[in-house]
């Protein structure tokens, strides 16, 4: 118990640094391969996956996560043996949580990343979204970026996500003397802006629909510019090791869910699902779903681009050193084969 309180208590000091970004009939998976023959002629029908149910951290309700909850929603999970028991958790305490044995996986692979960055036997999987689906939005009378020239831009706090993509953004475009400023959650910011504490702040879909209802106006989507991929999945590496067949039933799961988002055909019943999910009016359900639907990862697995991204946000957010590598945060071996086998490429 003291062994398990010291794990507690260092991993709970080092996964902060990073971003904290959340039934119809099931439909049917799509098709897989083909059965092989039976010696009699006639088709084997296979064997089903062993049934299993396995505990997910995850700290809230976020699109970033819609292929997971797509998967879990239609039965493409189920389809694989596998029943997700989902566990809310503040994000930062995920990559604690696998350590202890509380959950096998965490949605936030950036505190995977961190801890794993000291040493912490994680690792990240998978990851369902590759870009950032977060959106500058400002004032009325602000029209661009290079209107924020000289005006104030909130952000939750300096020195994380959202202060990282905001400077990022302003350098990109070359905007001079902008301050940026802690205003705290979504929100405190938004209230912010609205009151004239700020001139913009940085949201994720779909508040910033809330926003623009309220006047505001979006000046960038930011994964437009920056690739950072953030959801997905991470666990420790004795179940990469010893438990393939759960990881890869994850990761068919996950694949087919960004299938079947893109799929047209089934955009009425995302956004359903997505209006009840997230608790907002079908019609700006279906807005946000035209703003991330580009966002999500077809194979699960980021460029190796997206990749140095993320290894640059965690860094300037102090959640690894300049030192850490990928192959220390992530293994992505058992993705890339399932995708393989799916015969579904990247972006």
């Amino acid at each position: 118990m003291r062994r398990r309180a010291l794990v507690l208590g260092i991993l709970l000091a080092l996964c902060g640094a990073a971003c904290a970004p959340a039934a119809a009939p099931a439909a049917p998976p799509p098709a897989g391969t083909s059965a092989p023959a039976a010696s009699g002629g006639t088709a084997a029908a296979p064997a089903p996956p062993e049934p299993r149910t396995v505990r997910i951290a995850m700290p809230a309700a976020s699109l970033s996560l819609l292929p997971l909850r797509i998967a879990d929603e239609r039965g493409l999970f189920r389809a694989e043996g596998i029943t997700v028991e989902w566990v809310p958790l503040a994000p930062e305490l995920g990559a604690t949580a696998i350590l202890a044995g509380e959950v096998g996986y965490t949605t936030t692979p950036s505190t995977v990343a961190s801890a794993a960055a000291q040493g912490a036997p994680l690792r990240i999987f998978l990851f369902s979204a590759s870009k950032l689906q977060h959106q500058i939005v400002g004032r009325p009378e602000l029209r661009s970026m290079a209107d924020l020239a000289g005006k104030r831009v909130a952000v939750f706090r300096l020195g994380d996500l959202t202060a990282f993509e905001v400077r990022w953004a302003l350098d990109h475009f070359g905007v001079q003397d902008a301050t940026v400023l802690a205003l705290g959650r979504e929100t405190d910011r938004l209230a912010g802006v609205l009151s004239g504490a700020a001139d913009a702040t940085v949201l994720p879909v779909p508040a910033d629909i809330v926003a623009e209802r309220q006047g505001l106006r979006v000046l960038l989507a930011v994964g437009d510019v920056l690739e950072v991929p953030l959801a997905g999945l991470g666990t420790n590496q004795d179940r990469l090791r010893d438990a393939p067949d759960e990881i890869a039933g994850l990761v068919r799961g996950a694949i087919r869910g960004v299938q079947y988002l893109k799929d047209p055909a089934h955009a009425d019943d995302v956004v359903d699902l997505i209006a009840g999910w997230v608790g907002i009016p079908p019609e700006e359900a279906r807005v946000a779903l035209d703003r991330v639907r580009d966002t999500y990862a077809p194979n699960g697995l980021p460029t190796e681009a997206q990749l140095q991204t993320f290894l640059t946000m965690l860094r300037a957010t102090g959640a690894a050193g300049d030192d850490v590598t990928a192959d220390q945060i992530s293994d992505f071996r058992i993705t890339r084969q399932v995708a393989a086998e799916l015969g579904v490429t990247g972006p």
